[in-house]
């Protein structure tokens, strides 16, 4: 991940609410999720942290919206075992491997005060908006990484669909290749 990339999910960290767990689906080998939790250390918080990947490639692809470039094998050299000692040293980490539409249930039922998601495909990207987009605690951020990159056109249908679809949430294409969606204040 880049510089520009890594420094928005920074400012997102910095800015998200205190007190409230924050999760990662998409890690791979868990390069952001160090960057993460480390950013949340800096400002002197270590919130639980949940890091979420099948750890063994995409569990779901739809052929007629995702690129070639994904194919349900990729990212499959990824494992559970040595992401888990690479992020070892943040207690307050917890790996979860799997299907995030079938480990979901083993998250907590509350708000989040951060969630990023890497996940590529459409049907993933979907999956966690419903799932997450209304946990998302107040004044929370969802990164949402390539967002608007050719090679992952299901993850901005995705977006798209689902802010179209929920008009209490707003979204931002940065030029990172990343999007970032909140949810507006209810009125009154």
């Amino acid at each position: 991940m880049n510089h520009d990339r890594l420094f928005t999910l920074w400012q997102a960290v910095r800015a998200a609410p205190p007190d409230e767990p924050a999760i990662e689906v998409g890690s791979y080998l868990g390069g952001s999720a160090r960057f993460i939790a480390e950013a949340f250390l800096a400002g002197g918080r270590a919130p639980r942290f949940y890091v979420c990947d099948t750890f063994a490639g995409h569990a779901h692809t739809d052929p007629a919206i995702d690129s070639t470039h994904h194919d349900a094998g990729k990212f499959e050299a990824a494992s559970a075992e040595a992401t888990a000692e690479y992020l070892s040293s943040y207690p307050a980490l917890d790996v979860v491997v799997g299907d995030i539409a079938m480990t979901s249930g083993q998250l907590p039922e509350k708000s989040y005060g951060f969630v990023h998601l890497d996940v590529d495909v459409y049907p993933t990207t979907e999956f966690c908006l419903r799932f997450f987009a209304p946990r998302l605690a107040d004044d929370a951020l969802m990164v949402i990484d390539d967002y608007g990159y050719t090679t992952c056109p299901g993850v901005k249908q995705a977006a798209d669909e689902f802010v179209a679809e929920f008009p209490r949430f707003r979204l931002w294409h940065l030029p990172t290749g990343q999007a970032l969606l909140w949810r507006l204040a209810a009125p009154g």
